[in-house]
């Protein structure tokens, strides 16, 4: 999508022109970007900040504190946790910290620097995958990760060589509104079409 700025905000943003099902989540972004609950700045438990203790968690407020405030206090209980329990006691970051970009991807960041200071407890699986990556190497005899990014067909092979589609939890048209690194045109919805327009069969295995 494009964006279009004024002094410094985002006032509107407009689908990208050549996208033939564009998504209307953009349209949420000028007032996302500036809403006041946005979180703009490392904020802190006001009751830890003054005493270190944990009781106040769920009541307390929070105290926006400088950057460079923050990451002195950030550094400092990582040290203090990893020489105290070890570095197998630091959590490496929330499944949900996410970005489009596949640099500015802030859980690979956040892996990437718990690693150069000796390592840390990982999760294992996404929401997405996560029952499938740990059956279907005992079902297929490799890796489930490789089995749908190794060995995918493409759109128009399914078109050409498929007269039955199984699908399993079926194809939501919400759901191909997004994807990892981001989608420049949406042609979820318009293979559907061309597979209708051909008379092929698709069968639904799912909740809808």
């Amino acid at each position: 999508f494009e964006v279009d700025v004024e002094n410094g905000r985002i006032v509107a943003t407009r689908p990208f022109s050549a996208d033939p099902a564009p998504t209307p989540i953009p349209d949420i972004l000028p007032a996302a970007v500036h809403h006041r609950t946005r979180i703009d700045r490392p904020s802190i438990r006001r009751g830890w900040l003054a005493s270190r203790e944990k009781n106040g968690r769920g009541s307390d407020d929070f105290v926006k504190l400088p950057w460079d405030e923050a990451l002195d206090i950030a550094a400092a209980e990582l040290d203090r946790v990893r020489k105290t329990y070890g570095n197998e006691a630091i959590f490496g970051g929330s499944y949900g910290w996410s970005s489009a970009g596949r640099f500015h991807h802030a859980q690979s960041q956040a892996h990437r620097f718990l690693n150069s200071i000796g390592g840390y407890a990982a999760s294992f699986g996404s929401y997405s995958t996560g029952c499938a990556q740990a059956i279907m190497p005992h079902v297929f005899g490799e890796p489930f990760l490789k089995l749908i990014y190794e060995h995918q067909d493409s759109w128009q092979t399914i078109h050409d060589h498929t007269e039955t589609l199984v699908m399993f939890g079926g194809i939501n048209p919400k759901n191909s509104q997004v994807s990892m690194g981001g989608i420049t045109e949406h042609r979820t919805a318009g293979w559907f079409d061309r597979f209708a327009e051909k008379g092929m069969r698709c069968v639904n295995i799912g909740p809808q």
